[in-house]
């Protein structure tokens, strides 16, 4: 025999057990629109400047400011997810993500732009900007807004509870993002079918995010608005919000400095481009989680460690020069100085009612180190000096964050910054020793350096890309015009150029350098050299460091696609093609 419930039992169980579904099911749409959304922004960000990359020279200031790019669209994203939340009621808040969502189709499938393609000189980082920006600026502007938006609705349904391992969330499907790209797709899939792919995977987070709107509407009007709401949390300090911003950009900085540091001096490849930035992302995974993954006294005492190593490399560069030992290093030491800045971050996050300005500072201090690394420091220094600078701005930071930990962190940390201040003095002297003539670009620093030949003790200009010889000349004497370095007689260009014709020939080089080539020239001989800085030429006139000044008449003139920069020697000729067969063999030996 049986008893069966009360028809008023049962008209409670069931609203309770529909209200429990509904709340489950809401928490699954939640976290689902931020797995997809921060896998959409860090997925479009390998694949897009990866799409641009040869139309700008595949130099590694296009990764850069691709980041600049990134950072400064966090920043939009999460100024509009901040003005959202505080002033719009709960329909607008439905309805606007949603009419914005619906625009940014109209940027499928995603491309770029032809227009923006480069054209004549100058440098190009303002046109990287400008393409990014009508290419894929509002969807990458609301992907970067869904991580606080949502979180932001998560606390307003749970009233109050903490929404931070959404974030953690977040960054995890960033990093998947980020490997997933060099490892898995970019291998086996063209860049056409990954952009049509992405497109469609926007479309589908396109309704999600509509669907996560609407469907917490309801839930947000518990609260009305934030700017009514004082049930979460105390006043907001200046000095927090000012240690929220510098500890950000700091990180920020460490990023683009150590990204910006391999590329120039291993290869501006891919997978050296998201390596640090999926390490970068790790720390804000470890920082955020729910369970403490870390220990913040053992990271008190390898952060210095880190901090030292990487301040020694620039010091004395051949210590981490070959790239088996200064990828994991500098990796490994930007994964610690990072995690402790974003786990003082973490240690610092505020209640529930200030989530979104906390992320607005932190969004702002990455965009202010971005900047300063990948816009500002290449017009103000004449070479990489940003790099020691972010360190000693590292150290300030730290001793300022532990001050009231005692006398022995003040005077440890004061210490370091000295060391690192001198650290900074060191790299300014050694870039200046020698130097004849110094100049920085958008693609890197050149500098004209005298040197002299131990065995003969003959003098000689060498012209350096960063830290990479470029060129060497003999400065007077018949050994003037004598080939040098890698473009010697016995080299595969020089046997080329010796042996391919016996009549006149036409010769293209991909890439000034000194004009070593020109050396090879005879009467009746063409060469075009294709230079993408314009500046090159100018800096080698200004030092005499030039094969072709001496014995070749030469004219200027603007050539168009990619490399603008144009100088002529023109005479009786041969065919073309033999230009274009040289010029590929010239690029594959440098």
């Amino acid at each position: 025999m049986s008893i069966s419930p009360a028809p008023t039992q049962i008209a409670e169980v069931l609203p309770a057990q529909v209200a429990k579904n509904t709340a489950r099911a809401q928490v699954i749409l939640l976290s689902l629109t931020v797995f997809l959304g921060a896998f959409l922004l860090f997925f479009i960000e390998p694949l897009f400047a990866k799409m641009i990359l040869p139309w700008f020279g595949g130099s590694a200031a296009v990764w850069g400011t691709c980041l600049v790019f990134f950072q400064c669209a966090l920043l939009l994203g999460y100024v509009y997810a901040h003005l959202t939340s505080l002033w719009l009621t709960p329909g607008q808040r439905a309805f606007l993500p949603t009419a914005l969502l619906l625009a940014s189709l109209l940027f499928l499938p995603i491309a770029p732009h032809l227009s923006w393609r480069t054209q004549g000189a100058g440098e190009p980082a303002g046109r990287i900007l400008g393409l990014l920006t009508v290419s894929i600026g509002l969807p990458f502007v609301l992907l970067s807004s869904t991580s606080p938006l949502v979180q932001t609705w998560y606390a307003r349904r749970k009233l109050g509870a903490e929404p931070y391992h959404l974030f953690a969330w977040s960054n995890l499907a960033s990093v998947l993002a980020l490997l997933s790209f060099p490892l898995i797709v970019e291998p086996r899939i063209g860049l056409h079918t990954q952009g049509l792919l992405w497109s469609a995977l926007f479309a589908i987070f396109a309704a999600l995010s509509s669907l996560a709107a609407w469907s917490t509407r309801g839930a947000t009007q518990a609260l009305k608005s934030l700017r009514e709401t004082h049930a979460f949390g105390s006043r907001l300090k200046i000095r927090e919000v000012l240690l929220w911003l510098g500890l950000s950009a700091c990180g920020a900085m460490l990023l683009l400095s150590i990204t910006n540091h391999l590329l120039e001096n291993v290869a501006p490849v891919l997978l050296l481009w998201v390596l640090p930035l999926g390490t970068y992302l790790l720390t804000f995974i470890v920082a955020f989680s729910r369970r403490k993954l870390y220990s913040p006294w053992a990271l008190t005492g390898l952060f210095p460690i880190a901090l030292g190593i990487i301040g020694y490399s620039v010091y004395a560069p051949a210590f981490l020069s070959s790239m088996q030992l200064g990828v994991p290093v500098f990796c490994i030491g930007l994964f610690v100085c990072c995690l402790f800045c974003h786990g003082q971050l973490a240690a610092r996050r505020p209640a529930a009612r200030h989530l979104t300005t906390f992320y607005l500072m932190i969004s702002l201090g990455g965009a202010i180190g971005a900047i300063f690394v990948g816009l500002v420091a290449p017009n103000i220094f004449t070479s990489i000096y940003e790099f020691p600078l972010t360190l000693v701005l590292v150290a300030l930071l730290t001793m300022t964050v532990q001050w009231n930990k005692g006398w022995t962190y003040r005077v440890f940390w004061g210490a370091a910054s000295i060391a690192l201040i001198a650290v900074l003095g060191r790299n300014v002297r050694s870039n200046q020793q020698d130097a004849i003539v110094r100049v920085r670009n958008f693609y890197a620093p050149l500098s004209v350096k005298r040197r002299s030949n131990p065995l003969n003790n003959e003098a000689y200009r060498s012209l350096f890309h960063g830290p990479t010889e470029h060129g060497v000349q003999y400065v007077a004497g018949p050994q003037r015009l004598l080939p040098t370095t890698y473009y010697g007689p016995p080299s595969g260009i020089g046997l080329a150029l010796q042996r391919c014709c016996t009549g006149s020939k036409r010769v293209g080089v991909i890439g000034l350098g000194v004009g070593t080539l020109a050396a090879y020239g005879k009467s009746g001989d063409y060469f075009r050299f294709y230079e993408i800085i314009p500046r090159s030429l100018r800096l080698q006139r200004h030092s005499s460091l030039i094969f072709m000044t001496p014995r070749l008449n030469m004219r200027s003139s603007w050539a168009t696609g990619v490399y603008p920069w144009s100088q002529r020697h023109r005479k009786n000729s041969t065919s073309w093609p033999l230009m274009l067969s040289l010029a590929m063999l010239f690029r594959s030996t440098c």
